[in-house]
């Protein structure tokens, strides 16, 4: 829909510039027709003619929605992206977690996270990103799991790197993975 548009391109501007509000100029006027059901719907709010979503969530589903509609030019539409956006980041992490919910076997994840190089600082963001959305999956455990034998692949390298990636992430530390980690020399 002419709504559901306006909200993608809304939030890869926004992703791009790192901007909590577009200037309405931004857009043509014909884009702005559903901008008054979007306020209405409380979606986004208009102060000063500049656009932003109510809640940071609503930009981070539509920069999600963007990325998942071109997977299958994921790596050339990411890396020409600014992706030390944290915007980006939130949508390539939910990107992650949508991946890990459609496919038990962790084969479609790994497709997708190969297809992206470390040794690319560009491309180690969208990894790590997936990395991260293990994290963020409703059942980790189960990706854990299911995504096992790449982690402990090349003596546990990606394995470190992700828990590495956990123990910054995380907000309250487990002095017992915390420990683990020191222990076995992941951290």
């Amino acid at each position: 829909t002419q709504a559901s548009r306006f909200l993608l391109r809304m939030a890869e501007i926004q992703a791009q510039t790192l901007k909590a509000s577009i200037p309405t100029s931004e857009f043509k006027v014909e884009e702005l027709t559903p901008v008054q059901d979007l306020k209405t719907s409380k979606l986004i709010r208009e102060n000063d003619d500049r656009l932003s979503f109510t809640h940071d969530l609503f930009g981070d589903w539509a920069t999600y929605k963007l990325i998942r509609g071109q997977q299958d030019n994921l790596k050339t539409f990411l890396t020409a992206k600014d992706l030390l956006s944290p915007l980006w980041c939130k949508g390539i992490r939910l990107f992650g977690v949508s991946v890990l919910s459609k496919d038990n076997t962790g084969k479609t994840w790994t497709d997708v996270f190969d297809s992206f190089d470390e040794h690319t600082p560009i491309e180690k963001i969208v990894q790590d990103q997936l990395l991260e959305s293990i994290i963020f999956f409703s059942q980790p455990e189960t990706a854990i799991n299911s995504l096992w034998t790449k982690l402990v692949a090349n003596e546990g390298a990606l394995l470190s790197r992700f828990l590495k990636i956990f123990l910054h992430r995380a907000t309250s530390p487990n002095s017992a993975i915390i420990k683990y980690a020191v222990e076995n020399n992941f951290a």
